[in-house]
């Protein structure tokens, strides 16, 4: 679905506590760093993690780092633990989806393409499936996406999504 055309519903915010705090942090990161990632000419996704730490279970976060394009930022998921402390484990990740279309030129042609911005696929995939986590966007025009990935287990120390299970992704409601 093209968010051009038509939005998916709305969904609701988190109403468990913990969860809460994971997204007003999300939410917050991502509104902070929007004007960054949207500079005209220098448009970039910019991202982190959100993890919880210790006994205690506090929450604290990576970045949020710099892309190196404007639909590119690596978070840390090529790393161990995401770049979070030993004693942290990911509970989300979050990244900017700065611009709605880029443009290519080809032999004198220039054609205008459109971006991701309203999807979550491929990569932001393989990251919230791969290791169970909520993953958060803003869009061009501010707002703020939940991505939760399909229910599953763990299989030799890897989250593995039930086969045919679906994550839920949509705008948050205000």
């Amino acid at each position: 679905m093209m968010a051009d055309e038509e939005l998916p519903p709305g969904q609701p915010k988190a109403t468990d506590p913990r969860e809460i705090e994971v997204e007003q942090l999300a939410i917050r990161l991502l509104k902070g760093v929007f004007t960054k990632s949207t500079r005209p000419g220098a448009e970039r996704e910019w991202g982190g993690v959100i993890y919880r730490q210790g006994p205690s279970a506090r929450i604290g976060h990576t970045g949020p780092i710099e892309g190196d394009s404007s639909h590119h930022v690596d978070v840390g998921n090529a790393g161990s633990n995401f770049g979070c402390p030993s004693d942290a484990s990911p509970v989300a990740w979050y990244h900017t989806h700065p611009v709605k279309f880029t443009y290519s030129v080809s032999n004198g042609v220039v054609t205008r393409i459109r971006m991701g911005w309203d999807v979550f696929e491929d990569g932001d995939l393989a990251i919230s499936d791969g290791n169970n986590l909520i993953g958060y966007i803003i869009d061009p025009d501010k707002r703020i996406w939940r991505y939760r990935p399909p229910p599953g287990q763990m299989i030799e120390g890897k989250f593995t999504p039930d086969a045919t299970a679906q994550g839920g992704w949509g705008p948050l409601n205000d």
